[in-house]
């Protein structure tokens, strides 16, 4: 099961990578007029990690509860419907395997990041801004 996670973690951490790598191409003639009016390429590498770190997080934070309620409600409605007779509600929560998932998906999103700010500056050189 955890395998499963996995891959699909690492499937949406391609996905993550050509997203942002295409976003930063679709917005390379104004990254480049931000560059060229003095912004540092720096604080447009930070916006583009924030952009694509805020959602993860929220992701994050929000995957728990959701699947712990998820597996109480589940669990309650095999109990109440006899599918599980004499069971507790009670949710055992495979903390190691959900701490390996989230930290590969933050891992994903870190490097993610980090791959599109090659592109990033590429689209903020000077001759971005000539050619459409």
């Amino acid at each position: 099961m955890v395998a499963i996670m996995l891959v699909t973690t690492l499937l949406v951490g391609i996905t993550l990578v050509i997203s942002a790598v295409d976003h930063t191409h679709e917005r390379r003639r104004s990254l480049a007029a931000l560059a060229a009016a003095g912004v540092p390429r720096r604080v447009l590498a930070g916006a583009m990690v924030w952009q694509s770190a805020v959602p993860l997080a929220i992701a994050v934070v929000l995957a728990l509860p959701v699947s712990v309620g998820l597996g109480w409600l589940l669990g309650a409605a095999s109990s109440a419907i006899g599918l599980a007779p004499g069971s507790s509600i009670a949710v055992a929560v495979p903390w190691s395997q959900w701490l390996l998932v989230a930290g590969v998906a933050v891992a994903m999103t870190a490097s993610a990041s980090l791959a599109a700010v090659p592109a990033l500056m590429r689209a903020t050189r000077p001759d971005a801004l000539r050619f459409e």
